[in-house]
């Protein structure tokens, strides 16, 4: 058996009333196949690869390595300081409305702070690598 490969993931959209998530993914060589999964396969999807992301990852990162992942464009960013504890809640929204919520301590959010406004200053002309 071939196992298809996949290219993309150019749609996912959650409908609360079915309790589900339609999908569709590309695949190369072939049309765009679409899927409905449930929310608890969803959910044992979305975990178990991210568990195997985190094991690339740290296996790319014991090699040197670098792998470029197509960045998440945001459209805005919330920042607060949580109502309990000492803590900073980051929440960014892509292009498309979807939130990505981060909470983290205060000290990492004066530590990334300061990183950003590094990586911001660089200068990056197009056309240099």
């Amino acid at each position: 058996m071939e196992i298809p490969r996949i290219t993309g993931l150019p749609q996912a959209i959650p409908n609360s009333v079915t309790k589900d998530i339609r999908f569709i993914l590309t695949i190369e060589n072939s049309e765009p196949v679409g899927f409905v999964a449930n929310y608890a396969v969803a959910t044992q999807i979305a975990s178990t690869l991210g568990a195997a992301l985190d094991m690339l990852r740290a296996e790319f990162t014991a090699q040197g390595a670098a792998v470029p992942v197509k960045a998440t464009e945001i459209r805005e960013m919330r920042i607060h300081k949580a109502l309990l504890g000492d803590s900073v809640v980051l929440e960014l929204i892509t292009m498309l409305g979807i939130p990505y919520i981060f909470q983290f301590p205060a000290h990492m959010a004066v530590a990334a702070a300061e990183r950003l406004r590094n990586e911001a200053a660089k200068d990056h002309p197009a056309g240099r690598a």
